[in-house]
């Protein structure tokens, strides 16, 4: 819609090679890939998405206010049983994983609208205000989809309730 022209890399996942020379946490592919195509900006990913670096055009990597070893741990405070209810011998304790899992992720997407709003925030003390709008709609659009999640998160436990 924005007439950007876009690419991805490294889109080959085979449930093994996830982070493998690439994303967030090998970011020199991305590097290269910018350099040698001329683009504006990239953008890497780790594994599940909740790590995001961006590089300029020369390949740099661009400061977020965090360092560049910005994470979000993932610690749900439980041992998780088998992967997010699939084959699990113990359908409760599944239930339970899967809606404390979701309940994480909503809360931490909450914390990435926050991080956004504040990048619009800067990016209109830089005279930016093009980007800033568009990143501002991009966090309405995204705080829209994390209600929906949000309910579904209240359907998990509702089942949870009548099993």
């Amino acid at each position: 819609a924005l007439g950007a022209k876009t690419y991805v890399i490294s889109n080959d996942p085979d449930g093994t090679n996830i982070n493998t020379n690439c994303g967030s946490t090998h970011i020199e592919a991305l590097q290269e890939f910018v350099r040698e195509k001329h683009l504006d900006v990239g953008f890497a990913y780790d594994g599940d998405a909740d790590r995001c670096l961006a590089v300029d055009e020369n390949g740099n990597v661009v400061s977020h206010g965090h360092g560049e070893q910005h994470s979000c741990p993932h610690s749900h405070g439980h041992e998780h049983c088998g992967h997010h209810g699939e084959n699990c011998d113990h359908q409760g304790d599944c239930r339970q994983e899967t809606a404390a899992l979701l309940a994480y992720m909503v809360q931490h997407n909450e914390q990435h609208a926050a991080e956004l709003d504040q990048l619009a925030d800067n990016l209109e003390k830089m005279d930016i205000f093009d980007a800033a709008r568009t990143i501002r709609d991009g966090v309405a659009d995204f705080q829209k989809a994390n209600m929906r999640f949000s309910l579904a998160l209240t359907q998990v436990k509702e089942q949870i309730k009548e099993a």
